[in-house]
């Protein structure tokens, strides 16, 4: 993937990457790249309360407080989209949203900023804000439909149906090298996920092409100021938390551990002087018996970081 220009590169919202021209379009403040121009019929229709009612619009998720949702544009007015609202509707957070960036907002700076380091994620098109008396009331992110993309897990899932014992475990092995090898990229750039469950990872499985793994959900990235050791053993701690099977065995006796790290080296061959190297240094970090609960900080990030 190519890096991104320098008109995405020359704006930055808390030090990240925050493309896009401000337009306000139905009472809604929105960033727009280029490729969201052709969109503005469609934002300006959108209404969190009502979001569901429009025919062109499959929700996939719905509550009082945030939707995801799937929208079939027609390719000659912006294609398949992905759309997440989300809803503030406690007026204490209103009121701290005054001094505090939306969390979609977020998301939108952190997948640019992974894009720009040449990790693929769904294609962000658009970021808006409706805000009343500067308290945040709803947000919007807007990305490219990725087509032929399953979350992990139940991909996973509906493709072992039908297969035998030996061609299952060569399926979860691939898929174990892969994930293997998106954390490398993480850890290359210099960030980690915090959510890296088996519904925040896309397969995409097009036909004559190698599957492929996609982070999403990037408001739960994290991008410290240096990457160190402590967010090196906390990230794999959360892997361990956060993948369990039947994604990844874990065990230490298991032989996933060193399948994942030949992935992760192949997207980071600085990581350890070998294979041996870095396998060793994951079995000091991977639990003999698996967490009773999700693993924590043992101390609050330092001054400045971006969690």
């Amino acid at each position: 993937m190519k890096r991104l220009s320098w008109r995405v590169e020359r704006r930055s919202h808390g030090g990240l990457p925050d493309p896009g021209e401000p337009c306000r379009i139905a009472r809604v403040d929105w960033r727009l790249v280029g490729a969201a121009a052709e969109l503005t019929d469609y934002l300006s229709t959108l209404d969190y309360a009502t979001v569901e009612r429009d025919p062109r619009v499959t929700a996939s998720k719905r509550s009082a407080r945030a939707f995801w949702a799937r929208v079939e544009l027609g390719s000659a007015a912006g294609g398949t989209l992905f759309v997440k609202g989300r809803a503030l509707i406690h007026a204490r957070r209103r009121l701290a949203s005054v001094l505090h960036t939306g969390e979609l907002r977020k998301e939108w700076c952190r997948t640019w900023w992974l894009r720009a380091r040449g990790i693929e994620t769904p294609e962000p098109l658009a970021v808006g804000e409706a805000r009343r008396l500067r308290q945040l009331r709803h947000e919007y992110i807007v990305c490219r439909w990725i087509d032929d993309a399953h979350p992990l897990g139940p991909w996973l899932e509906e493709r072992q149906r039908g297969l035998d014992a030996a061609a299952v475990e060569d399926l979860r092995r691939d898929v174990v090298r892969q994930v293997g090898e998106l954390v490398g990229s993480l850890h290359a750039a210099g960030a980690y996920h915090r959510q890296p469950h088996s519904h925040n990872i896309l397969v995409v499985e097009s036909p004559g092409a190698p599957l492929r793994l996609v982070p999403i959900d990037c408001k739960h990235l994290s991008i410290p100021p240096r990457f160190d050791d402590d967010d090196w053993r906390f990230s794999v701690e959360l892997l361990t938390w956060w993948l369990r099977a039947p994604v990844i065995d874990w065990s230490r006796d298991g032989g996933d551990l060193e399948v994942f790290a030949r992935g992760y080296l192949d997207a980071w061959s600085d990581a350890a002087p070998d294979l041996d190297a870095l396998t060793l240094r994951l079995r000091t970090v991977v639990p003999a018996t698996p967490f009773a609960e999700r693993p924590a900080r043992p101390a609050p990030p330092s001054a400045g970081r971006s969690s």
